[in-house]
């Protein structure tokens, strides 16, 4: 459960981002959450590209994580389905956007079975490029819903 005070609000692109106030907590928070999530996929297990170039995260603790919605995404039926998705949207943000790696720090796909997998995209210490003027500050997750 997570104490202090939590502020919702809606950022561009309808993003979402929670943002903790009691900064006190949010190492022993995010250090919890850690030790309790589930199995998190290596870039390997999507066959991600190469990134071009890397930052580290600014701040650390980060303050905000930032969820987008992939909008226009078909029903997916299983993960192989998920993972071909997560590669397109890798292709396309390196070669049309001309980004140096996937914007998202993590994917996640649900199933109608209400079984989930996350990706990694960036990772936990890579500034991600998924909302402009919280990327250095914050964590970016991309929701497959299927």
């Amino acid at each position: 459960m997570i104490t202090g005070d939590i502020d919702l609000m809606c950022l561009p692109d309808s993003s979402s981002s929670i943002t903790m106030s009691n900064d006190t907590n949010i190492q022993r928070i995010i250090e919890g959450f850690i030790r309790s999530c589930p199995n998190i996929l290596e870039r390997s297990s999507w066959n991600a590209r190469p990134y071009k170039h890397r930052e580290h995260v600014t701040t650390l603790p980060v303050t905000h994580i930032v969820v987008h919605q992939l909008g226009g995404v078909n029903s997916i039926m299983n993960h192989q389905s998920c993972i071909k998705k997560i590669k397109q949207v890798q292709d396309y943000q390196m070669d049309i956007q001309q980004w140096d790696d996937v914007g998202y720090n993590f994917f996640l796909c649900d199933d109608n079975n209400d079984q989930q997998q996350i990706y990694t995209g960036r990772g936990w210490k890579y500034t991600g490029a998924h909302c402009k003027g919280y990327n250095a500050r914050s964590l970016g997750k991309n929701e497959f819903l299927f």
